[in-house]
């Protein structure tokens, strides 16, 4: 398992590297989840599981 505290941060890693599964929170700072999932289906071809996780609240 690896943590990243920001968005940004993680898509120069999978630039690089595969995971087996990603977690993303809607709300990172640097690049947000959905935006990064957004750029990893596509421009990667890797098709890597994601599930979405936020704290975010729809008003």
């Amino acid at each position: 398992c690896v943590a990243f505290s920001d968005g940004a941060m993680l898509q120069n890693v999978l630039r690089r590297e595969s995971f087996d599964l990603l977690v993303l929170d809607w709300n990172v700072p640097g690049l947000e989840g959905v935006e990064l999932l957004t750029w990893l289906r596509t421009w990667h071809a890797d098709r890597v599981p994601a599930l979405m996780l936020s704290s975010r609240t729809w008003e």
